[in-house]
C-alpha cells in the first residue's frame, strides 16, 4: 500500500515503491494545492520484475490499484 500519494498540477511525477509479499500498489491522487481528487490520471509501473509496463487509470475519486509481483517499481503519473 502506498498510502497518500499526492500528484500536483498537470505535470508528470515519479515515485519508487517496493511491493512486499502482497504485490499491490494503490493510492489516491489529489492536487496538493486544492486537495481535489484527480480522475483520469495514467499510472505506469515499470521494474525488473515485469516483462512489460503495467498501467492503470485513476477513477472519479482519484483511486488507482495495480496488482504486481513482489519487487521494486518506478511509478510514473501522467
Amino acid at each position: 500500500r502506498t498510502g497518500g500519494v499526492t500528484f500536483s498540477g498537470r505535470t508528470s511525477s515519479e515515485n519508487t515503491y517496493t511491493t512486499p509479499g502482497s504485490g499491490v500498489v494503490e493510492g489516491i491522487l489529489s492536487d496538493s494545492a486544492t486537495g481535489e481528487k484527480l480522475a483520469g490520471v495514467t499510472v505506469i509501473a515499470t521494474g525488473p520484475s515485469l516483462s512489460a509496463a503495467q498501467t492503470a487509470l485513476t477513477d472519479a475519486s482519484g483511486f488507482y490499484k495495480l496488482a504486481l509481483p513482489p519487487g521494486n517499481y518506478l511509478l510514473t503519473f501522467y
